[in-house]
């Protein structure tokens, strides 16, 4: 059986990813995504892509957009949290670790990551 070309698309995304060329990944993964607008796994390791370059409100818009489609997926709502914390928008951080840790109550990096959002949101009231 061959892979769909939004398959072949979103495997390439995670071959270059691994390499750390996220621009790239970045490509393939829209690709991906113009083929199959609901491939939750595409947008969510497209904004992993933009995360590792930085590009936050990028990444949150996909992150949001893998949520929106799988609203299960505690690492979309974790990585999201983490981007959002990365803009000092720490009342957002807190409301996503929060829930990636109802999803996954074992999620440590969770608990961490919102209890490093309250600390800093602490130092900035």
């Amino acid at each position: 059986m061959n892979q769909s070309d939004a398959e072949k698309h979103y495997n390439k995304g995670v071959e270059l990813q691994k390499d750390g060329r996220h621009d790239e990944a970045i490509e393939e993964y829209t690709k991906a995504i113009e083929i199959d607008p609901n491939d939750a796994l595409a947008y969510y390791n497209r904004g992993i892509a933009y995360k590792k370059k930085g590009e936050h409100d990028l990444a949150i818009a996909d992150f949001t957009n893998a949520i929106e489609i799988d609203p299960n997926d505690a690492l979309a709502y974790y990585n999201r949290g983490i981007a959002y914390r990365k803009k000092g928008e720490h009342d957002l951080a807190i409301a996503d670790f929060t829930k990636a840790i109802e999803i996954d109550p074992n999620y440590a990096l969770a608990y961490n990551n919102r209890g490093i959002a309250y600390k800093k949101k602490g130092e900035h009231d």
